[in-house]
């Protein structure tokens, strides 16, 4: 029987004008009669304005309309976001009470049923009780945003409209301010996480590290990620800043949006005879617009990847014998870009596979494993890898690769810990919900989930030093001179890393 009303249930069809159930009507509410599978009900509902409820359907227990009620209530109408938890509802207080007066017994159905009264109970007493007048739509909304944040720090659900501000992130769109931020729920702040080269945000004096506080005349300061992201995403071609550094000063800054031309990497040159320096910003997937990189067979097929190897192919022809890649404040990104890049320095065969990364999953279908191929791998060379606390999932990833395999020796400070995957699923009513689907181990089945990736070699790096080394490189590009304290700065985990490649190719030469 209990069978029998859910299937009865899940293939209801509600329409109505105005309709709010509560548990306490579902005896009174129906008087229910069992002849060929069909249900009816009249209640005598006095003073009250008349509304409608069609059920409809074929059931298995009759090809016939399951019934038609006629109700009157004193409530509001329900709202889109109401509905399926009405058509739970009326279906089983039309089905359940005229099914030998009983509810059903069976325990996953009935507690479902409890969780819908209880979400209708609340936000009745919400709507009734609360001091101000409240936005159903928005309880709904910050409902699913709380059932989602339940799960873990990286997974989230976005509404309609926010999907629609936001279509895509500054590393896949064609125009943009050319900034990319995160958020600090410790201090409720966004954060600036990484600026483009050639961008307005770059020619203006934004700098990573930077505090969003005001957007014209809406403050940032304390909002949700949801809020600000909101904000940003209405400002349109032109985006008024108020920002505060590390060092506490503040400032004014006028964005206007312009073509982006973004492959991830930062700067590529030579830093000392012989020895270069890749900064890799953010790990990019695949871009149909990107060129083939020379040298290679097939080449790699992520815009990173192919970045990286172009990048590379340029310093080789100044004389290039030592590699440093800075991942300092990398967030990750595309781990089959953090894989490519790894691949470019380790070589495996079908006889003695070399694994890169593991990604493992709830269900088998997320379980992989990356190889090393084989077929692209640059010339032995001494390699150091820059990380710090910002360093995060496949930037990690990228890391661990070459750690574990004692490829390249890791500077820096302990990463950051993200182990975890997310996928983006598009929902019908326009919303977004980001979930987390997998986690990634380091070669040796190694979980970095809440450690990070431990340096080989530990330099510290004070957020502030690193900050006022960003206004040093703004002042050179925009020819300006330097204060005497911003000359003398020095980064101390890539000094370390120039000299220990400075021994290594001392110790390794020919």
């Amino acid at each position: 029987m209990h069978r029998k009303l859910r299937r009865m249930v899940n293939r209801v069809s509600l329409t109505y004008t105005q309709a709010k159930v509560y548990r306490k009507a579902g005896k009174s509410l129906l008087e229910s009669r069992h002849g060929n599978g069909v249900n009816s009900c009249n209640g005598p509902w006095p003073d009250a304005p008349d509304t409608s409820i069609q059920i409809t359907g074929t059931g298995p227990i009759s090809s016939k309309p399951m019934g038609r009620c006629r109700m009157k209530t004193l409530l509001p109408k329900a709202g889109g976001f109401l509905r399926p938890v009405m058509l739970a509802l009326c279906g089983f207080m039309a089905l359940g009470p005229g099914l030998h007066g009983t509810e059903p017994t069976d325990p996953d159905l009935r507690q479902r049923l409890e969780r819908f009264r209880a979400v209708e109970e609340v936000m009745a007493l919400v709507e009734r009780e609360f001091v101000d007048a409240v936005d159903r739509h928005r309880l709904w909304q910050g409902a699913l945003q709380g059932m989602v944040q339940q799960l873990d720090r990286h997974s989230s659900y976005t509404d309609s409209e926010q999907t629609a501000l936001n279509p895509a992130s500054i590393s896949q769109a064609d125009r943009g301010f050319g900034f990319d931020w995160h958020y600090d729920p410790i201090t409720g702040s966004a954060v600036v996480r990484r600026v483009l080269p050639r961008s307005q945000a770059f020619s203006q004096g934004l700098f990573p590290g930077d505090i969003l506080l005001r957007s014209a005349e809406q403050r940032l300061l304390g909002l949700s990620a949801e809020q600000v992201g909101r904000i940003l995403g209405r400002a349109g071609d032109r985006l008024q800043l108020r920002v505060r550094g590390p060092d506490g000063q503040e400032r004014e800054l006028e964005l206007h949006q312009q073509p982006l031309d973004d492959h991830g990497l930062g700067r590529a040159l030579v830093m000392r005879p012989g020895m270069g320096l890749i900064e890799i910003h953010r790990l990019l997937g695949r871009s149909e617009q990107a060129a083939p990189a020379t040298g290679t067979r097939e080449g790699p097929q992520t815009t990173s990847g192919r970045a990286f190897r172009q990048a590379v192919d340029s310093l080789q022809e100044a004389g290039l014998q030592a590699l440093i890649i800075d991942l300092r404040g990398n967030g990750g990104g595309s781990i089959p870009a953090a894989v490519e890049i790894a691949d470019a320095f380790l070589s495996g065969s079908a006889e003695r596979p070399m694994v890169l990364a593991r990604q493992r999953g709830r269900s088998p279908a997320r379980h992989k494993d990356w190889l090393a191929r084989g077929d692209n791998t640059l010339p032995p060379m001494p390699l150091a890898v820059l990380i710090d606390g910002s360093t995060a999932s496949a930037a990690e990833v990228l890391a661990a690769a070459l750690q574990d395999h004692r490829r390249a020796v890791i500077i820096g400070s302990p990463s950051q810990g993200k182990d975890s995957v997310q996928q983006t699923f598009r929902l019908d009513s326009g919303a977004s919900l980001r979930l987390t689907v997998a986690r990634f181990l380091t070669p040796h089945n190694k979980s970095l989930a809440g450690v990070g990736l431990s340096p080989d070699i530990q330099v510290e790096h004070s957020p502030l030093n690193r900050y006022r080394l960003a206004q040093r490189r703004w002042l050179e590009a925009q020819g300006k001179d330097l204060s005497p304290e911003l000359a003398s700065l020095s980064d101390p985990q890539l000094e370390r890393a120039l000299d220990i490649l400075t021994a290594l190719l001392v110790v390794h030469r020919p």
